[in-house]
């Protein structure tokens, strides 16, 4: 387990699942006392008294249900209560992001501003922030235009720390000749920069860094990307609708799910379609009419006579 999703079940426990159930003892908790408490939860589970969307309440279950499972291989439970409890049903949802004409406004907007290449390189190969923020020139080949995602930065409330990308996977993304001449003009210019410092730049030197070459933590890739969203008048969408962007594109465009699903990182095609499936959707129909518009000219075409 990471520590960004240690720290977010921990949050789930203390905040949410604590104040529905914590005063009941282990021993005694009954799948009713857990089913009487995510309804509780849906009608009035926030501080404020207002109520915890069913995916909220979802998250939660999952969370106990694991915990639980772990006091019963302890040997503290002879069975698991929230095994018998059904979470709410959370219903999936589209995702809308950016269309090509909204990216290159954006990407424009942002030209003179310190994120420009995070979000570049974000909307050219559908990198996570983590992903963005790790990157060392050591991974990048223009000369072969292709870039090699090895490491994820990941930021929790109490630390920075480096970690594996998702999956522990390792993979490379072809580069297509605008971000290659982006980055290329970005690497000239920051190691003049650098060189002013004192500093020189090496493989090690991270792509998206601060004027001294340090860090650019993701929260704050983040925070500067929320501010620049707000003065463009453009929907105000995170910093990984980029990436959704990228992926609806190549879907969009007639990339090969296999493809796309090794580009954006996800272990299987099935989560790529998922995620996406009003893009493949419209690939459905699209395949339809190609198969029609086959068959249409197959039985209007000649039979030759084989005698």
């Amino acid at each position: 387990m990471s520590r960004k999703t240690h720290e977010r079940y921990g949050e789930i426990c203390r905040n949410n699942i604590v104040a529905l159930l914590g005063q009941v003892r282990l021993g005694e908790l009954k799948p009713v006392h857990i089913s009487k408490a995510w309804a509780k939860a849906l009608e009035s589970g926030r501080v404020d008294g207002g109520p915890l969307s069913p995916r909220t309440v979802h998250h939660m279950h999952t969370v106990f249900k694991s915990a639980l499972e772990q006091a019963v291989n302890w040997e503290m439970l002879l069975r698991n209560p929230a095994a018998k409890v059904d979470p709410p049903k959370v219903a999936k949802e589209l995702i809308t992001t950016y269309d090509m004409p909204e990216v290159g406004k954006l990407i424009a907007l942002l030209q003179e501003q310190c994120i420009y290449v995070p979000s570049f390189l974000s909307a050219m190969t559908g990198m996570r922030r983590g992903e963005v923020a790790a990157v060392r020139w050591k991974w990048v080949d223009l000369e072969a235009s292709q870039l090699t995602v090895v490491e994820s930065i990941e930021q929790t409330n109490n630390a920075v720390a480096v970690k594996a990308p998702k999956n522990n996977r390792a993979r490379v993304i072809a580069l297509g000749p605008t971000i290659v001449a982006v980055l290329r003009a970005h690497k000239a210019a920051q190691a003049e920069e650098l060189l002013k410092l004192g500093i020189r730049q090496t493989g090690d030197t991270l792509v998206c860094a601060h004027p001294d070459g340090s860090l650019m933590h993701p929260r704050w890739i983040s925070k500067k990307w929320a501010k620049a969203i707000k003065e463009s008048g453009l929907p105000r969408r995170g910093f990984h609708h980029l990436r959704h962007a990228h992926a609806t594109q190549m879907l969009a465009n007639g990339v090969h799910i296999k493809v796309a699903s090794e580009r954006l990182g996800h272990s299987t095609t099935g989560i790529t379609m998922d995620l996406y499936q009003h893009v493949t959707a419209g690939m459905q129909q699209d395949a339809a009419v190609q198969i029609d518009a086959a068959y249409q000219k197959a039985i209007k075409a000649p039979v030759h006579d084989q005698g």
